[in-house]
């Protein structure tokens, strides 16, 4: 099976995208730094307190120091302050503590209408001490219920290319308008996703809980092989600089998460907060739309769990992630061999991501 291409005219300046998305360095003092939005006009701001007081500024450039950014906080020492900001154009924070290194937040989670677990990767921080640069690796569920106000708003981030994991038959039930992103590639790979042959004889009975997650974690070992192609093509992307680059899924939490995962690991971010950022899809994926939308295959699938199953097999479980990476331990010997050998991402490769996308 091959990785189509779909090519759109529009082309983009990387100097400017790379100017406008990029975070702000690691900081020393300030930790758990966070920017959560509350309305459409407010967004909180959060880190841990330690005392020493804290200047806020906000800007849209994220690369941009204080003096390019307007103070909107003078001294604050609670760890918390609550800020007016406007949904457009994407607001960026800079916290500069009396003592030690500044740190730049954004919103995690992007405030889409018809968005479905879209969250940027920036911010994570790396065993080496960097972090992931906001505002150029995005993760998702399907993208088909956006809105014109959501197409706006993601054409404004630039992004570049989406690499979508979906089926064939996910696809054409739930389409993505990728021209309306204004991207230059939309890749995906025609293939079918057979879950009845991993289903165990229940003998006519519903699939329970445990079965599920046994499942799950089934499938979440196998997945970097059955899909290492389209992993591979998305790190081709990466190393060739066509980033702002978003990934997905149906729900943005099985393939998606171990895209996401694979990434974290390459550039050095530790397995706990690893695993940490693949839990998030159960704050943030929204089943019930996707379910209502599903094909005939998945809902024929579906009606084959009971309830309890079905919530399990809508969540996210540490062990299904671990899962992933047990599977590439036992098929090439370590994470590192699957990268190497699966990916084409050896140490060079892993080298040259990290002087992109952290800092």
């Amino acid at each position: 099976m091959t990785i189509q291409r779909f090519s759109f005219a529009a082309p983009l300046a990387a100097a400017t995208t790379l100017a406008l998305l990029l975070s702000a360095a690691h900081a020393a003092d300030i930790e758990d730094a966070a920017a959560e939005r509350l309305s459409d006009h407010e967004v909180k701001i959060t880190w841990s307190d330690n005392g020493d007081p804290v200047d806020v500024y906000m800007g849209t450039d994220p690369a941009a120091g204080p003096d390019a950014m307007s103070l909107v906080s003078d001294d604050d020492t609670d760890g918390s302050y609550v800020v007016r900001a406007d949904i457009m154009p994407r607001p960026y924070f800079l916290l500069v503590p009396q003592k030690g290194e500044s740190v730049h937040v954004a919103e995690r989670v992007l405030p889409l209408e018809g968005g479905s677990n879209f969250r940027d990767l920036g911010g994570y921080e790396t065993e080496s001490g960097k972090e992931v640069k906001w505002g150029l690796l995005f993760r998702s569920a399907q993208m088909s219920d956006l809105t014109m106000h959501d197409y706006g708003y993601l054409r404004a981030l630039h992004i570049n290319v989406i690499c979508d994991f979906r089926a064939t038959e996910e696809r054409q039930n739930q389409p993505t308008e990728w021209q309306k992103f204004g991207v230059k590639d939309y890749l995906a790979r025609d293939y079918e996703l057979d879950f009845m042959n991993r289903l165990p004889d229940t003998k006519g009975e519903k699939l329970n809980a445990k079965q599920a997650t046994d499942m799950m974690a089934g499938f979440y070992k196998t997945m970097p092989m059955e899909f290492a192609s389209n992993y591979r093509q998305m790190f081709q992307e990466l190393l060739a600089g066509d980033a702002p680059l978003a990934f997905n899924c149906s729900a943005g939490k099985d393939r998606t998460g171990v895209a996401a995962a694979l990434i974290l690991t390459a550039l050095g971010v530790p397995r706990e907060q690893v695993v940490s950022d693949y839990q998030l899809s159960n704050r943030y994926y929204k089943p019930n739309g996707d379910r209502q939308a599903a094909s005939e295959t998945e809902k024929q699938l579906m009606s084959m769990f009971d309830e309890e199953a079905l919530r399990a097999l809508m969540g996210t479980q540490p062990r299904f992630i671990e899962a992933a990476f047990k599977g590439m331990e036992e098929e090439y010997g370590s994470v590192d061999g699957y990268f190497e050998t699966a990916l084409g991402v050896g140490d060079a490769e892993r080298a040259k991501l990290r002087s992109m996308f952290l800092q």
